[in-house]
């Protein structure tokens, strides 16, 4: 008898393990957990008004060019990896001089974005290395 309640409570504990991290995982993929700094989007800010704000608008709200930001933005970039988002900008924008920030500059211009879509800076930066962990957050 003893065994039974050691197993049924090692077992309710496992259980309760594998939720949870689901849980932190899910939450990883929504966006909410997608880390990049207070300096990285303060950077964006500069970047995004020199090379971006002409075409997509000063609060990226669209003109010219659609918006980066709101319902629509999520539902074509939601739920895609943040890195396909990422080598899309380098690769494209600005339009006709693809290439022209590094990779820090185009990096910080996503901080940028992912803030005016609801992603809070935190303390961790984001690099290359990581946009490959998280996906773009869906409309909600």
């Amino acid at each position: 008898m003893r065994f039974v309640k050691r197993f049924i409570a090692l077992s309710s504990s496992l259980l309760i393990s594998v939720f949870s991290l689901s849980l932190v995982f899910a939450q990883d993929a929504s966006g909410s957990n997608i880390p990049f700094t207070a300096e990285q989007l303060e950077q964006g800010t500069e970047k995004y008004a020199a090379h971006c704000a002409a075409c997509h608008g000063g609060e990226l709200e669209g003109g010219a060019f659609p918006a980066l930001k709101g319902e629509a933005f999520q539902n074509k970039w939601g739920g895609e990896s943040l890195n396909d988002l990422h080598t899309y900008i380098m690769e494209n924008m600005p339009l006709g001089q693809a290439g022209v920030l590094s990779e820090e500059e185009y990096l910080d211009v996503l901080a940028l974005i992912l803030s005016h879509n609801g992603v809070e800076a935190g303390d961790t930066e984001l690099t290359a290395d990581v946009v490959a962990d998280y996906e773009f957050p869906a409309a909600q």
